[in-house]
């Protein structure tokens, strides 16, 4: 009988504790990876430059258009003398934006 009763008031100290540490992890207002990815394109940082195929893109991107975006870009990344840091990153963003991980992690 004793034994059953240890055993049993473990179990409960357990499910607690898991209680406990689930909700002490829990952070007020926590958004699951993909909500905060998909803010974040929303706020399109802009590029300086007076690059035509950039503006497109960033507005394809504004407007919440990011394949289009990337197929704006696809061209420039073909060739090492248009490919720039500000082509690569503006890519990759449009890339997250329809949620190409694995093309964002190529292109980065």
């Amino acid at each position: 009988m004793k034994l059953t009763l240890l055993r049993h008031g473990w179990f409960h100290l357990i499910i607690v504790l898991l209680l406990v540490m689930g909700t002490a992890c829990e952070r007020a207002g926590a958004r699951p990876a993909t909500d905060v990815a998909r803010s974040t394109l929303v706020q399109v940082q802009p590029i300086d430059g007076q690059d035509s195929t950039l503006r497109a893109a960033t507005r394809a991107l504004e407007e919440g258009r990011p394949w289009q975006a990337s197929r704006i870009l696809a061209p420039r990344l073909d060739s090492p003398a248009t490919l720039t840091p500000a082509v690569l990153l503006r890519a990759a963003e449009a890339a997250a934006g329809w949620e190409g991980w694995t093309r964002v992690i190529a292109l980065l």
